[in-house]
Parts: C-alpha cells; structure tokens; sequence
C-alpha cells in the first residue's frame, strides 16, 4: 500500500500490510473509513490451517498500523477466496469474502467497527429461492460489497447452476442490524428471467445471455448500481459490459445499458470497475478484445445523468 496526495504526489513510502512474509498474500482490497482510518483486506495461500484464508488490517489515516492483521473468519471455514471490502456509514466497515462448504460455494460477510474489532457474527449469504429450486446445487461467488447511507450494505456476486451450468448475477441488501431488505414488488422488465421467486432478491439469469463477474457502487441519491458481463450467445464468445440503476429500495430505475457502442466486440468484465463520481456520474472501466486495434484495450466510459455516455477513451 501506498499513500498518495490529491495531486498523485506519494505521501508515504510503501507499506507491507502483511505480517506474514511467507505465502501469497493476493487479491487485496482497501476502503477508506469515515474517520480516515483504512481498512485492507486479501487472502493468504495456506496460511493457517492448509486453506485458503482471508485477512483484513486497519491503518491510520497517515499509514500506522493500528493492530495485528485480523483473521476475518477465525471458524477457518475451508478455501476463504475472493474478498472484498466497503466502509460503512457507522464508521466501520464490512468484509465479504467466499467460502467452501464441501459441496459448493457460500458467500458471507462480517462487519468490524473503525478499529477492527468484530461487530456481531459473521452473516451467510443465503438465497433461499435459489435453494428450494435449485436444491442446494448452486455455488455463490466473488462477491462485492458497497455501504448504503442508512449504514446498511448492499452484497453483488455471481451465481452457477451446477446442475444447468448456468451463470447469473444476485443481488441482496440489508440493514444496518445485518437484516435482509425486502424491495417492494415490482413487474419485471422483460429483459431478466430465471429463478427470481419473491421480491427478496434482485437476480436475473438465461440460458440464452449468461451474466456474470459483478460489480457494485453506491449512487448519490443513495441507491447503487452494477455493472457485470453480459454473454449474449450463453457460450463465453461474446461478452459485453453491462450497467443497470438501482435506487434505494432495490427497484430499477432504468433498463440496462451497454457500455460500449459496438458490442461485436467482446468485453470481459473480470478485472472491470464501476465507480459514482461526485456528481454523480458513473465511471466503468473495461477489457475489450480488438475494439482498440489491439488484441487486448482497456478503456474507460463515463454514464453522465439521463442516460447519456461519453465517447469511450
């Protein structure tokens, strides 16, 4: 980690946030917290007991460590993966972060406070739909986490069938207690189908269009919106990067909406970001395949209010 001034000027040397020198400690995350506290969390290669396992550690707003790193789950669930981090408005902040549970994939998360002392218990994922009618065969994965105002969080990931071996996107929201928010009953666009049984879950899959490799930000007017790969034919050749608005209560406020202008190319959202600028503006970057004249491009999009994009770049 480094520390950086408004002008892009290094305000501090690099710091090791790992206490622990041996083993990989990849796919780290950083979140500023609301008293400039940072909170960092990755994942250590067979760490502790032979598995995967996540980590998080607080810093000062100046980069003094303000602890021990933290092992986020200390049950050592097997195989912890795929974190993610979001400050909350309480001040502290929440990690979310994949587990095995033998059979499949689970999703849970933990919230701590400014210091990085647990708050509560670690909270399951659960989908209770997805349960009753896939029978248990479903894995969750690669989550991603974004605080809501109230000091709730809103929870993104992926979805497999392993039976139909189909992808999709879910999406869960919940209180600042860790309580699951109900959006209201809303008729459905047209343009997602699946397993969506109830009004507990925003989720759509097909068999024609797989969606996948989410990710989460948090609007100004306090509702959020997602951005994940759209794969048009259902075969992984022909992937788009997706947004689609949602306000407060869970609701779309507006269709979908493609990211780039040609979408013969295909865009892989694996490493892509969705960011709410200042004023409100929506920033997503992407990997595109021969859009750029290259093989490999990554470019940038900006979605101004009403809907209206600016020229890639």
């Amino acid at each position: 980690m480094r520390l950086f001034d408004a002008n892009g000027q290094p305000t501090s040397d690099e710091i090791t946030v790992h206490q622990t020198a041996s083993e990989v400690q990849p796919q780290s995350e950083i979140a500023v917290l609301e008293n400039g506290n940072i909170a960092v969390t990755w994942h250590s290669d067979r760490m502790l007991d032979g598995n995967l396992d996540v980590f998080a550690r607080v810093f000062s707003p100046t980069g003094q460590a303000l602890g021990d790193e933290i092992d986020v789950d200390p049950t050592d669930a097997p195989n912890e993966d795929f974190p993610a981090i979001a400050a909350l408005a309480d001040g502290g902040f929440a990690a979310v972060w994949t587990a095995d549970d033998g059979s499949s994939l689970r999703v849970f998360v933990q919230k701590f406070d400014a210091g990085g002392v647990a708050v509560g218990d670690k909270i399951p994922v659960e989908i209770p739909e997805f349960s009753s009618t896939l029978q248990g065969n479903y894995s969750l994965y690669a989550p991603r986490i974004v605080g809501r105002s109230d000091g709730g969080f809103v929870v993104a990931g992926s979805l497999w069938d392993i039976r139909e071996r189909e992808s999709g996107l879910f999406v869960r929201m919940y209180d600042a207690d860790g309580a699951v928010i109900v959006p209201p009953s809303y008729s459905s666009p047209g343009w997602w189908t699946g397993y969506r049984t109830s009004t507990t879950d925003i989720f759509w899959t097909s068999s024609q269009e797989s969606r996948r490799e989410v990710d989460i930000a948090a609007t100004i007017d306090g509702g959020f919106v997602v951005s994940y790969s759209r794969d048009r034919n259902g075969v992984g050749d022909d992937e788009t990067t997706t947004t689609r608005r949602f306000d407060a209560l869970g609701v779309g406020v507006d269709s979908f909406q493609y990211v780039n202008d040609d979408q013969s190319f295909s865009q892989e959202n694996d490493d892509s970001r969705v960011t709410v600028l200042p004023n409100g503006q929506i920033a997503v970057t992407y990997e595109s395949g021969n859009e750029g004249g290259s093989e490999r491009d990554v470019f940038v999009r900006i979605l101004r209010r009403g809907l209206f994009w600016h020229a890639p770049r």
